[in-house]
């Protein structure tokens, strides 16, 4: 009887602790000191275990809660058309979450994020300084198909508009991009909230050759250009690469701290600079960088 009693009493407190812990855990989400790290899709031919999906960037976006992953679908659309999914609209992250393409197609490459013109958005996407944490991997960022580069007067005025990527959170991780056809391929301005020594751009093409058809033949012009020849080409290199703007506080960094992390990037045949950076301040490993 006092074996059986005991038994009870150890699996009473069993389920006493199990209630408890159900409830700690269901205070700290609701707090939001747990994260729940949903996963939302972002795509126009769904398969239906993509579930919750939208049909743009910005849904999602809107939708997701801090530390929540968005993943685009690298899809041909329309279906038969041959050209990747583009998405045509300017996104602004304000919370910390993930922003990517878990798998590329194998023709066609990455979905692209764009806008047709500058005249209402000076970026296609911003994190703003209340998303720290936030990861952008595995797309193309881009400007309309047109120059974007031309300017009266002095280009380096021009650095904080027509921007691919604008970084203004000090923490921030980019991944495996493309940024060509803007004015400022990527944009680091932390402003106020501090030196962005967590901002790390790793494996991204920032500005590229221009390779296509002119006059029936296949060309390649690695140096910015308008023309191939006397023919007119829109050429998809950036006015300039990486532009970071000091901080408030540049003058209480050390010399040996940092400002970001560049590795194993390509930065080239963009039109007036490859980086203009605060001196140094920027770690690179194996960065190809070229002025083109």
């Amino acid at each position: 009887f006092l074996l059986r009693r005991c038994r009870m009493k150890k699996e009473t407190w069993l389920n006493v602790l199990a209630v408890m812990t159900f409830l700690l855990v269901l205070l700290l989400v609701t707090q939001g000191t747990v994260q729940a790290g949903y996963t939302h899709w972002v795509c126009q031919d769904c398969d239906p275990h993509m579930q919750p999906n939208y049909n743009t960037i910005t849904q999602a976006v809107e939708a997701a809660a801090p530390g929540d992953t968005i993943l685009i679908v690298a899809e041909e659309f329309p279906p038969g058309g041959g050209q990747i999914i583009e998405y045509n609209e300017p996104v602004t992250i304000d919370k910390p979450i993930t922003v990517k393409c878990k798998r590329t197609h194998p023709v066609l490459g990455q979905p692209v994020i764009k806008v047709n013109d500058f005249e209402s958005t000076a970026s296609v996407i911003s994190v703003e300084k209340s998303a720290p944490g936030t990861v952008i991997s595995n797309l193309h960022i881009r400007g309309p198909s047109s120059d974007n580069t031309s300017c009266n007067g002095n280009p380096l005025n021009q650095v904080n508009k027509k921007v691919g990527l604008r970084i203004e959170t000090p923490e921030c991780s980019i991944e495996k991009c493309k940024v060509t056809h803007c004015m400022t391929g990527i944009l680091v301005d932390t402003g106020t909230v501090g030196s962005p020594s967590g901002i790390k751009i790793t494996d991204c093409i920032i500005g590229e050759p221009f390779v296509g058809v002119v006059q029936g033949y296949w060309v390649k012009e690695e140096e910015w250009t308008t023309h191939h020849k006397g023919h007119p080409i829109v050429h998809p290199g950036n006015g300039f690469g990486i532009v970071v703007l000091e901080s408030p506080d540049v003058s209480d960094m050390k010399s040996e701290e940092t400002w970001y992390v560049l590795s194993n990037c390509s930065v080239q045949s963009n039109r007036y600079q490859q980086h203009i950076n605060p001196p140094n301040h920027v770690k690179t490993k194996h960065a190809r960088s070229e002025r083109r």
